[in-house]
């Protein structure tokens, strides 16, 4: 029996995007409503794409926001949503829905892409089940599956419209999100610390709602002396003693 849900926190989602400083302008016209198609020089679309391939690059690299797979990169779902910002674009996950197909439960979710006018110009659709080739999925509480699921229809929803812009600046055109599923015969190339850091980050998003996460990341900046806005800036160390944190929270 499928039971329909609402996402109770979908700004939590949007705010990671909209951390990124939005390139007004550098839009590819999807942002564009008129009746009246402008004309399209191929020359400009190209150096708009490569000007964002690579901001999108430098980014990627420096926070460390792909993985390896068979001598391949692959961005992650972050790498996606800051492409999304530099078009002035708004990530929704529309909603999600517990399923069953055959012997195997997971969770469906959907997600929308709006232009500043709020005209749908890319959706995704993705699933995480219990019964997937990796281990993680398989043992994972069904908690995690659901917010997967939400994670890879965001990169695929992404991927629908951006995805040429991705290719440009030498990675993959398949998020990260979609292979995470899928077992290779050299998986270590997928870095254990970089598994780890994904699942810390997906547990703290659970436990806290983005405010109380935005808490931590500012008392971390007046610890260190510098800037950090996002989960993925932060070292495997401190988000284990993040979540131990919220867990006590819970428990006391």
């Amino acid at each position: 029996m499928e039971n329909v849900t609402t996402i109770e926190h979908q700004d939590e989602i949007v705010a990671d995007a909209a951390l990124v400083p939005v390139a007004q302008g550098a839009n590819y016209d999807l942002q564009s409503s008129s009746q009246v198609v402008p004309e399209v020089r191929p020359a400009e679309v190209i150096a708009r794409a490569q000007e964002q391939a690579k901001a999108l690059m430098d980014i990627v690299e420096q926070q460390k926001l792909y993985a390896v797979i068979q001598g391949k990169k692959y961005i992650m779902v972050e790498g996606w949503q800051l492409l999304a910002a530099f078009n002035g674009l708004s990530i929704v996950i529309e909603e999600t829905k517990e399923i069953e197909k055959d012997d195997s439960k997971g969770w469906e979710a959907r997600c929308v892409i709006y232009n500043s006018e709020g005209r749908e110009v890319g959706a995704g659709e993705a699933q995480c089940m219990n019964n997937e080739s990796k281990a993680t999925w398989q043992k994972a509480d069904d908690y995690a599956r659901r917010s997967m699921a939400q994670t890879r229809s965001i990169s695929k929803a992404c991927r629908t419209i951006l995805s040429f812009v991705v290719v440009l600046a030498g990675y993959e055109p398949t998020p990260y999100e979609e292979m995470s599923g899928v077992v290779f015969a050299d998986d270590k190339n997928i870095s254990s610390e970089c598994r780890n850091k994904v699942g810390l980050i997906e547990e703290i998003k659970h436990l806290a709602k983005q405010e109380r996460i935005d808490n931590f990341l500012a008392q971390l900046s007046a610890k260190s002396g510098k800037e950090v806005t996002k989960l993925e800036q932060v070292s495997i160390t401190k988000l284990k003693e993040i979540v131990t944190s919220l867990k006590k929270g819970k428990n006391g």
